[in-house]
């Protein structure tokens, strides 16, 4: 049995950290299971993980630093505490829901990968270790950009479909329990923690805490306990018992909005004040607070905080498909307005709102207000006829290729066109000088040269090389085509093996007729 309480002399439950009566903070002689966690570190637990120090505590119980004693794998181990509830409850929920949400797999889920329970009989499971930071620190410090702010949902959202595909609910989703892992090099992931718990936190004792803890913390305080009547949905807040997945979406709807806006939309120092506002109450429009985001967004966000449930997306994975067309709608939109000239009618710009078409640096400005307010009040800006989609994207193509051509050219080095090593050679090699009709027999089996080894040279029986040598056809040719060493060789060893053939012409060996170069 805990001891007196030292403000108010009664006896108060082993889960009170505050008397209820003056609202002062108790000592830790009544709050016995912080002890008890506290005497793990140091210890072995499961005969495998070593216990470091406390990371945190929660209204589920204690999350410990561990290392695997055999290959020092760094995770997390979580020991559930009956704080709110009975031992009993606890196993109950752990073998039940529980184990039932932790054998989920997906990037957006904390991943587990061993669970047990300690001698005292308190369930306990081991989860990876996260580096970052929960998702409340995160907001009290400052208000999401829309990127940011989007692939955070997504993220969310995306755990939330696994989960509901399982016939599970996260009943106690808040920023407290989304953590923001870091990852060098890329944005924070999300995860999602305490899944399949919330049952271990009944809303009837939370509500019994509340007030008293609610007069002794500032009005900006909404840590722990305190902030799960701000992401209640209508239905939880009434207690019904049956739960949809649109319950989740509520609250899913909640986070985007404070995300965005930097503000919670339902606020209040009161349990049932608060319960009145998320029933009733519809929260500042987002295009009041946020301006520069599409209308689109406010209106998929309303939805979404809809009391009625039937009015609010049907599901996580309809709300990313809503969401993400959203933003893509308004990319279409703002880019089709760059391009659209000033003179066009507005008909017409609507309908080409979703038209893709590429913007030069030479386009309108990127703010159609401004070009609209640079148009005179009256008459269209000029005489011609609008321009249509077609010649806007021929006059971008088209700068677009000349533009390329200059830097092409500018490129080319100067080079002789009649070069072989000009690009683009146009200009004919020389034409060979041999007499017309002259035929040579050369010989094509080149792997046997002793069999065509026969005469004399050909340069010596046939004057043709030195006609074609007299009129400078060698220097032209060898300006023209570049010849290596290698086929230079080549040539004059055939030409010697061609030669037998000439002197000889009653056995010829088996040939090929070449023709010199006719001259046309």
């Amino acid at each position: 049995m805990a001891p007196p309480c030292g403000h108010c002399g009664k006896i108060h439950e082993a889960h009170v950290t505050v008397c209820p009566v003056t609202g002062g903070r108790l000592g830790s002689a009544s709050y016995t299971l912080v002890n008890e966690d506290e005497a793990l570190v140091g210890r072995v637990v499961a005969e495998r993980y070593h216990v470091g120090d406390i990371l945190g505590q929660g209204s589920t119980g204690t999350v410990f630093d561990v290392e695997h004693t055999s290959f020092g794998r760094k995770a997390a181990l979580k020991v559930l505490r009956p704080r709110y509830t009975s031992l009993d409850t606890v196993h109950r929920v752990f073998q039940g829901e529980t184990r039932a949400a932790l054998g989920i797999t997906h990037p957006a889920l904390c991943e587990v990968f061993d669970v047990g329970t300690l001698p005292d009989g308190a369930p306990f499971f081991v989860m990876e270790r996260l580096e970052g930071d929960t998702l409340a620190s995160r907001l009290g410090r400052e208000r999401f950009s829309a990127a940011a702010a989007v692939d955070l949902m997504m993220q969310l959202l995306s755990g939330m479909d696994a989960v509901h595909e399982r016939h599970l609910l996260l009943r106690d989703l808040r920023p407290q329990n989304v953590f923001l892992a870091q990852r060098r090099g890329c944005r924070p992931v999300v995860k999602l923690l305490d899944v399949g718990l919330a049952r271990l936190i009944p809303l009837e004792r939370v509500q019994a805490e509340w007030d008293v803890l609610r007069a002794v913390t500032s009005a900006s305080d909404v840590t722990g306990l305190l902030s799960i009547p701000y992401y209640l949905s209508p239905e939880r807040a009434h207690g019904s018992h049956g739960i949809e997945p649109s319950s989740d979406i509520f609250v899913a709807g909640i986070i985007l909005y404070e995300a965005l806006t930097g503000q919670k939309p339902f606020a209040s120092t009161s349990w049932s004040g608060l319960l009145q506002q998320i029933t009733n109450a519809q929260p500042a429009p987002l295009g009041v607070l946020r301006p520069d985001l599409p209308e689109e967004l406010g209106s998929l966000l309303a939805r979404a905080m809809a009391a009625n449930p039937k009015v609010r997306p049907s599901s996580a994975r309809e709300m990313q498909d809503e969401l993400r067309g959203v933003f893509d709608g308004s990319r279409r939109g703002s880019a089709s307005m760059r391009a659209v000239p000033v003179a066009m009618p507005i008909s017409e710009v609507d309908s080409l709102a979703h038209t893709p078409l590429r913007v030069s640096a030479e386009s309108p400005s990127a703010d159609p207000r401004a070009s609209r307010s640079a148009a005179p009040a009256s008459g269209p800006a000029t005489d011609k006829p609008p321009k249509s989609i077609d010649d806007l994207y021929e006059e971008e193509t088209r700068t677009d290729r000349s533009r390329f051509d200059e830097a092409m050219a500018a490129r080319l080095e100067p080079v002789d066109e009649a070069s072989a090593d000009h690009p683009i050679r146009t200009v004919r090699p020389p034409r060979l000088g041999a007499p017309e009709g002259l035929e040579i027999d050369v010989d094509v089996e080149m792997d046997e040269p002793a069999a065509t080894s026969r005469g004399s040279d050909l340069e010596s029986t046939l004057d043709v090389p030195r006609a074609w040598k007299a009129q400078g056809g060698e220097d032209d040719e060898t300006a023209t085509m570049q010849l290596t060493p290698e086929l230079r060789a080549r040539i004059d060893r055939m030409t010697k093996l061609a030669a037998p053939a000439l002197e000889d012409s009653s056995v010829a060996p088996p040939t090929r007729r070449l023709k010199p170069p006719d001259g046309r």
